[in-house]
């Protein structure tokens, strides 16, 4: 009886030695009154596994394999990384168009409020289109001691060399936007941060000349009104491709999970 005890389990052993490494885990008997633990040395497991690949395909997937496809499965992340960083160096195309229609429009405006004070030093008595009448005259604010140096920088004071016609701020700005916008500058992440710091000077300044203008001139500008309606549109397109731009720039980092 323990004669066919040994035999049993020496063929049992054999047997499992065999097909073990085919498997992620090591089985063990009863011999008598010892317990025998079949087990492989690591080195051999993979030649001994690419061996019994053909007969046990259905078989657990061995150390080695669960390591390749750990491995495929970080190539894969690396790889969405990658093109969501792609991604994210590509901008709205729309929303710079969007902008640069503003910003042509600001030009058009700053270029005729320039006119009419053109117009004003050479006759006093010019009327401008924008002159609907005596609740609403353009002249009237062009002429007002607010229209240059942005209510605040006096000609008599020490910067007054900055205290330009209010116009001109508002050309620099519209023409520093719409140069912000061309497609190989607009790629360029920090273009589009300075685009959001030029749009919040400007909404900051069309707020106090708002206030200047409704609140101490008391006038009714068409023109001015018009060019502080299209910088709010510009902040609020440009303050929304900041957001994409910072949601962009968090994708390309992979997450810790």
């Amino acid at each position: 009886m323990a004669a066919y005890r040994i035999v049993v389990g020496t063929v049992y052993m054999f047997f499992m030695a065999h097909c073990t490494s085919c498997f992620s885990f090591n089985p063990s008997f009863a011999l008598g009154k010892r317990r025998v633990q079949l087990s492989l040395d690591a080195e051999l497991r993979p030649r001994v596994t690419r061996k019994c690949g053909g007969l046990f395909p259905f078989s657990m997937q061995s150390e080695s394999g669960d390591a390749n496809n750990r491995a495929n499965g970080g190539e894969e992340k690396l790889r969405l990384w990658k093109e969501k960083a792609k991604a994210a160096r590509k901008p709205s195309l729309q929303q710079g168009v969007y902008i640069s229609i503003l910003c042509v429009l600001g030009i058009s405006l700053t270029a005729y409020a320039l006119h009419v004070e053109h117009m004003l030093r050479l006759n006093k008595s010019y009327k401008a289109a924008c002159d609907v009448g005596s609740w609403a005259s353009c002249s009237n604010v062009a002429k007002s001691a607010y229209g240059s140096g942005l209510g605040i920088i006096s000609k008599r004071g020490p910067f007054g060399f900055l205290a330009f016609s209010n116009p001109i701020y508002g050309l620099v700005f519209y023409l520093a936007m719409l140069g912000l916008q061309a497609p190989p500058i607009f790629a360029s992440p920090r273009a589009r941060i300075a685009s959001v710091v030029l749009a919040s000077v400007s909404l900051f300044a069309s707020a106090w000349l708002g206030y200047l203008l409704f609140a101490v001139i008391k006038e009714i500008c068409i023109v001015c009104i018009s060019s502080y309606v299209l910088n709010v549109l510009i902040f609020v397109l440009t303050m929304a491709d900041y957001r994409k731009l910072i949601a962009d720039l968090k994708s390309r980092k992979p997450s810790s999970a």
